[in-house]
């Protein structure tokens, strides 16, 4: 799990920090060399990660929003899930401090925007 949610914090600042299309160029040259004839269109579309907190940090009240408009809804009963039992950040490089929330991909320094 740590290597995976490392990854994923990583791979998501990468996209956080790099030029859009630096970044698709770089999903269809992966898409690509798959070589499962994928169809890269919607690589037209892409804007974002739609990911606002570098490396992906999951924040509390992201998950509590949903799990609040579960009870609204009946769909849970109340008190029974808190979202700090639903995620961690331990194995997040961005969040457990091994690099700053503003580096990059791999905790080097990174040009503001």
């Amino acid at each position: 799990m740590a290597d995976f949610v490392q990854g994923t914090a990583r791979a998501t600042r990468w996209l956080q920090i790099t030029p859009h299309d630096q970044a698709v160029a770089r999903l269809a040259d992966i898409i690509h060399k798959r070589g499962r004839n994928e169809n890269t269109t919607l690589l037209d579309s892409y804007k974002s990660s739609g990911i606002p907190v570098p490396g992906a940090v999951i924040q509390e009240r992201e998950l509590q929003i949903w799990i609040d408009w579960l009870v609204r809804n009946g769909e849970l009963p109340a008190g029974k899930f808190a979202a700090k039992d639903l995620y961690t950040n331990k194995f997040n490089p961005y969040a457990n401090g091994k690099y700053p929330a503003d580096s990059g991909p791999a905790g080097e320094v990174v040009a503001a925007k």
